[in-house]
């Protein structure tokens, strides 16, 4: 009786300690270097290297830049009223890592869906010029969609 009593003490014992919760294996998501990606509305979106562009704009004080990314290949000619871009972020136009001032618009293309939010995301502008070279950490906060990942955009005046 001694040997079974000891036995499932054991058992137990080695159960609790195998127990991990998810706060022990969770990771802090961080800024890829590999071109945005994610999930859009359900489908998977990958930016197209030639899918987007950047404009201006100033927003309550700030200095903006606008962000807009999308599969297919789109050029400064196409204005946003009469594309549709499935993502578009602000950030302010200013070299740096910015969790402050942003925000991003994840549009479902196949109806009139949309979410946005302000704040909650990561955008880091590494280059303004000819181009925004930049990286953007929007995690899956938003109803399933999340991007991140690396984008180079011309920058369309």
């Amino acid at each position: 009786m001694k040997k079974l009593l000891y036995g499932i003490s054991a058992m137990l014992l080695l159960l609790n300690f195998s127990c991990v919760s998810d706060e022990d294996t969770t990771e802090e998501e961080t800024l890829s270097n590999n071109p945005v990606t994610g999930t859009v509305f359900g489908r998977t979106f990958t930016v197209n290297p030639d899918g987007g562009k950047a404009s201006n704009i100033l927003s309550n004080g700030v200095e903006g830049v606008y962000i807009y990314l999308t599969a297919t290949s789109v050029g400064c000619g196409l204005e946003p009223e009469t594309f549709e871009y499935p993502v578009i972020i602000f950030a302010p136009r200013a070299i740096g890592t910015h969790t402050t001032n942003t925000s991003i618009l994840f549009k479902d293309l196949e109806s009139d869906d949309f979410v946005s939010a302000a704040g909650q995301i990561t955008v880091e502008i590494i280059s303004v010029g000819d181009t925004v070279v930049g990286r953007v950490l929007a995690p899956a906060l938003f109803y399933d969609n999340h991007i991140n990942g690396r984008f180079e955009v011309p920058y369309c005046n």
